[in-house]
């Protein structure tokens, strides 16, 4: 059931298991949709949407939408919050083939 609710990797993390069959599949992310009125957005961070990369974290680990791991520096996650986010990493406007490179090196260099 709970796999069924929030998808085989969620479950697994939230057991607590590991492994590689839980890390292939794409964390559950929310889609953009159109706004009904009803919904309380004070619940919610919103912010425009920017040429970046999309990511989440849950508290232990930067993921691609993919749900593959971010090769980010130590020193970056530390600076996240002890809570479940959903955005985008950015660098400026009309830098997206710089963010681009630079997640996707397997190892993160701290300079960039």
């Amino acid at each position: 059931m709970l796999c069924r609710l929030l998808g085989a990797m969620a479950a697994g993390c939230l057991l607590g298991l590991t492994g590689p069959a839980c890390a292939a599949e794409p964390p559950p992310l929310l889609l953009a949709e159109r706004y009904t009125s009803g919904v309380d957005i004070s619940r919610y961070w919103v912010s425009e949407k920017l040429d970046g990369v999309r990511a989440s974290w849950d508290d232990r680990q930067l993921r691609f939408r993919s749900g593959n791991p971010v090769p980010a520096p130590p020193w970056f996650v530390a600076a996240l919050p002890p809570q479940a986010l959903d955005g985008e990493l950015w660098l400026g406007r009309g830098t997206f083939g710089k963010l681009s490179g630079i997640v996707r090196r397997e190892v993160p260099d701290d300079a960039e």
